[in-house]
């Protein structure tokens, strides 16, 4: 047989071959509609199985908002993500431990400054207790009480808890009706008659502060008798106003709670990149879900593909075999 008639034979039967063999993809027919093929005929066919496991997008969004990650490995368990979001909530509950641990530290530490026994000296005057003594902040208490019979000053208006409670820790740098307690104002004000003694409070239980109030005009039509306040004490020997409550022991102390405050502060902002975390990761595996529906229709199983290769110089009628996992 001549080489060219030969030829013309081969290139026949590799046509007619790929006529009757020539592969098909069921799930394409369908969607084009030029095949009424069924999904389920093609999960039973014995060349091509046809694997569609539609994703939940509603489920994948609850995994996610339960546990960062978790939809995403529902989704698409090659997908990246699911070890992100995993990753951050762990990064961000470490912050938050880490912070809250300093607050605490620093909450200790204001604690054991207002508690701690010190040795105090004053003009002679010799005190060892702690920095903030309650006898000291009652006997003003008591003074100011007697001073006006229409003021602000009286049992209700002054209710410092009579134990160490978060209440008492905070009023005591937070309202100045508190600063009497407070070694270094009580040395420097509270009596400018006192005479040397060895220790106080309990040689000073009769003393008499001297305050300066606000001026009140009771011929205003808004007169009220709460403008009878404590604005300031005079020191030692002059009238010399002191405006404002003066404690270095105090101001410390403020500033050791602004630091508390600013750990936990932080602690309260990273808890808000958990809840963040949660809602995003929620969002991106529906997201993931509805991209796995869409674009992700797999062939799997073992397919033949039937093909022509030039071999030798001449073409043959080939067949491969293809498994996607």
């Amino acid at each position: 047989m001549p080489k060219a008639a030969f030829i013309m034979a081969i290139l026949l039967i590799l046509t007619a071959a790929s006529l009757f063999c020539e592969e098909t993809n069921p799930l394409d027919d369908m969607l084009s509609g030029s095949n009424q093929t069924t999904l389920q005929d093609s999960l039973t066919n014995d060349i091509i199985r046809v694997n569609y496991a539609q994703k939940n997008a509603r489920l994948a969004m609850l995994y996610s908002a339960l546990l960062p990650g978790a939809g995403q490995f529902y989704a698409d368990k090659a997908s990246i993500s699911k070890f992100i979001y995993p990753v951050i909530e762990l990064a961000v509950i470490g912050g938050m431990i880490y912070y809250n641990g300093k607050g605490n530290d620093k909450a200790d530490a204001y604690k054991d400054y207002v508690n701690e026994t010190i040795s105090y000296e004053y003009q002679g005057h010799t005190y060892t207790g702690t920095r903030y003594n309650r006898d000291f902040q009652t006997v003003v208490e008591s003074s100011l009480q007697n001073i006006h019979s229409a003021d602000i000053y009286d049992g209700e208006y002054f209710n410092l808890d009579l134990s160490n409670t978060q209440h008492f820790y905070e009023d005591i740098g937070k309202y100045d009706k508190y600063i009497f307690g407070w070694v270094d104002w009580y040395a420097k004000y509270a009596d400018p008659t006192m005479t040397p003694v060895d220790d106080w409070p309990a040689g000073y239980a009769g003393f008499n502060p001297v305050f300066a109030f606000s001026i009140t005009d009771t011929t205003n039509q808004y007169y009220n008798s709460y403008e009878n306040t404590w604005e300031g004490n005079y020191p030692y020997g002059d009238n010399l106003l002191i405006d404002k409550p003066n404690s270095a022991m105090r101001a410390k102390y403020v500033r050791m709670r602004s630091d508390a405050e600013d750990q936990y502060r932080t602690a309260r902002y990273i808890s808000f990149g958990l809840a963040l975390n949660h809602i995003v990761s929620a969002i991106d595996a529906a997201r993931l879900a509805n991209k796995v529906n869409k674009f992700y229709l797999s062939d799997s199983g073992f397919k033949f593909n039937y093909y022509a290769s030039l071999k030798d110089g001449f073409l043959t009628p080939m067949l491969g075999v293809q498994y996607r996992f």
